[in-house]
């Protein structure tokens, strides 16, 4: 009888081949899981390094320029909360019988914009805006002539263009040491050589910087006189939406961006702004009045109450007509109120956002900053963090006006002193 061999089958059964199904499933879910999470990890990485590096370009840019406030100008005229009258101005001239007023209006015909003096440039609600001027001390230029009071010619070269709107400082440094405000109506472009450039001015107008052109006819200005630049500039927030078109703050689906509005505008009449930085979502200022009464020595820092006109705000005229001059004592009692002259240093907050949506660790909030209370995103998907600082003001203490130090330009020392080139 033969006897069948026996074949003995190797393989997996049914229930084998399901474990394994399900382990490989749970292996390759981790991977995933993981690799999600490098991703999340990556991603929340590079938009805090986008947003750490937005920050301290913004506010490497406002502390730069605030420490400058006040440089070369009459103290009163550092800051422009709106207009205010009986504005002190020690050394630049003004008619017997004409007081001064000084600030933007509501139209911007006589500065920035200005609807309601001091709460025009704060809000609860939303951005604030920072208004403030110095002299430029890189921009200096001998007046060769001055052939009426809306002409005048300064030597070259114009090493940059002088722009339609440009406020200016004629001073002159004989005898009476003064100096006057004028402002140039077109634009000048770059010249390449010592030739006399003529410049247009606007006429002397009572508001902003008061029949100033009238200075000029002054035997003073005939002699040793240079002409400086003024540096008027207003920071602000401002949204676009995705077709490039301004719209409201915190409007779904619009960019916002940190800019500079300087006051000028081009040839042909359009306003010049600057982009600071993007995604700067918001600008919160305070202003610090160290020889204050201590309970109010900061303006704009208690959350959800506006900065005004009052003594605990801005104080634009002070009670007894206490307004500080360059002469005034450092611990004069004109020197302890809210007055624009008396700001010693300016707080800073911004909120900065990621520039790309982060749908798992977005805010829902724009988080609260300086006086600004918490309000709802209109775009909840983003990363936000609040960069804040303080910045001093030197020039706000000076005791006397600012005269340069005037060099021939053939002097080897001169590339040190305030004569830059312009």
């Amino acid at each position: 009888m033969s006897v069948r061999p026996v074949h003995h089958q190797s393989g997996f059964t049914l229930i084998e081949l399901l474990v394994g199904v399900i382990v490989s499933l749970i292996a390759i879910a981790g991977a995933v899981v993981m690799l999600q999470g490098q991703k999340r990890s990556f991603q929340g990485s590079s938009a805090d390094r986008a947003l750490q590096e937005t920050g301290r370009m913004a506010l490497g840019a406002l502390s730069q320029d605030i420490a400058m406030a006040g440089f070369g100008v009459e103290p009163a005229m550092a800051f422009d909360f709106g207009q205010m009258t009986n504005v002190p101005m020690e050394r630049a001239p003004q008619g017997a019988g004409k007081s001064v007023t000084y600030g933007g209006d509501s139209s911007g015909s006589t500065g920035f914009a200005c609807g309601a003096a001091v709460t025009c440039r704060d809000a609860i609600d939303g951005p604030d805006e920072l208004v403030f001027q110095y002299r430029n001390p890189y921009f200096n230029h001998r007046i060769t002539a001055v052939i009426s009071e809306t002409l005048i010619r300064i030597e070259g070269p114009i090493r940059q263009p002088i722009r339609q709107g440009q406020v200016l400082q004629a001073i002159c440094f004989g005898g009476k040491m003064t100096w006057a405000y004028v402002r140039a109506t077109k634009e000048q472009e770059i010249t390449t050589d010592a030739t006399p450039v003529p410049l247009t001015l606007a006429s002397g107008v009572d508001l902003e910087y008061p029949h100033q052109n009238e200075a000029l006819a002054d035997s003073c200005f005939l002699g040793d006189a240079r002409l400086f630049e003024m540096e008027r500039l207003r920071y602000f927030i401002q949204s676009y939406d995705t077709a490039g078109k301004v719209v409201a703050w915190n409007t779904a689906g619009s960019r916002p961006y940190l800019m500079l509005d300087r006051g000028l505008r081009s040839a042909d009449g359009t306003a010049l702004l600057d982009v600071v930085a993007p995604d700067v979502e918001d600008l919160q200022v305070s202003y610090v009045f160290p020889l204050a009464a201590v309970e109010s020595q900061v303006a704009g820092s208690t959350v959800g109450t506006r900065v005004d006109n009052s003594t605990t705000g801005i104080d634009l005229a002070p009670a007894g007509g206490l307004v500080p001059t360059y002469a005034a004592a450092r611990l004069s009692a004109v020197r302890t109120t809210h007055y624009p002259s008396n700001i010693r240093a300016v707080r800073i907050a911004i909120v900065v956002r990621s520039p790309n949506p982060d749908s798992n660790l977005g805010d829902a909030n724009i988080p609260a900053a300086g006086n600004r209370p918490a309000v709802a995103a209109g775009d909840p998907g983003y990363r936000r963090t609040v960069f804040e600082t303080s910045v001093a003001i030197p020039n706000m203490e000076s005791r006397a006006p600012f005269f340069p130090t005037v060099v021939p330009t053939t002097d080897a020392s001169a590339g040190i002193l305030n004569v830059g080139g312009g």
